[in-house]
């Protein structure tokens, strides 16, 4: 019955933030919402307040993650004014199973989340360095910290950002 429940509401006009919203709430598979969070992500405009209380913070800051590195990875490739219309759809996709572990979730036939176990959030405790190469947690290596994927990434990210902010705008010579 859910399954035939998630086909239906699949085929309905929805706007993404009432969708998101709607899966979260009866813990309906998010692999399905990966269009609502790409629409989220390509519109020109920034969520509205409004938007960003319906939904969760973690799908918030989530979509804002995505969409952060979907421009900076457009203007990798040599777009000089990235915007998220430019973006490329596989690119998006392959970036938002990676913000929200889409591929990873685990799901049961009808597509929903099993009950009963809420989604874990990970607390995450940056290793700071010490003065002997050692972390604050007392682990050793070779010269390299050992972090969480997601606290890289938003290192690697934030690290962009400023350089993008700091960089000047070239003049073109006609």
């Amino acid at each position: 019955m859910k399954k035939l429940a998630v086909d239906e509401l699949q085929n309905l006009e929805i706007e993404p933030v009432e969708k998101i919203t709607i899966y979260d709430k009866y813990h309906i598979d998010k692999l399905l919402l990966l269009p609502a969070f790409k629409l989220l992500c390509k519109r020109p405009s920034r969520m509205s307040t409004e938007e960003g209380e319906q939904l969760k913070m973690h799908t918030v800051l989530g979509i804002h993650e995505a969409h952060e590195r979907d421009v900076i990875s457009t203007g990798e490739s040599g777009c000089r004014s990235p915007t998220s219309a430019d973006a490329d759809d596989e690119e998006l996709e392959k970036i938002l199973n990676e913000v929200f572990n889409l591929n990873i979730r685990a799901t049961n036939c009808q597509g929903a989340q099993p009950q009963g176990q809420p989604e874990k959030v990970p607390i995450i405790n940056t290793p700071k360095p010490g003065g002997n190469g050692a972390t604050s947690n007392g682990a050793t290596g070779n010269g390299a910290l050992i972090m969480d994927r997601r606290v890289s990434r938003l290192y690697q990210v934030r690290r962009l950002r400023t350089i993008i902010s700091k960089r000047k705008p070239t003049k073109t010579k006609e």
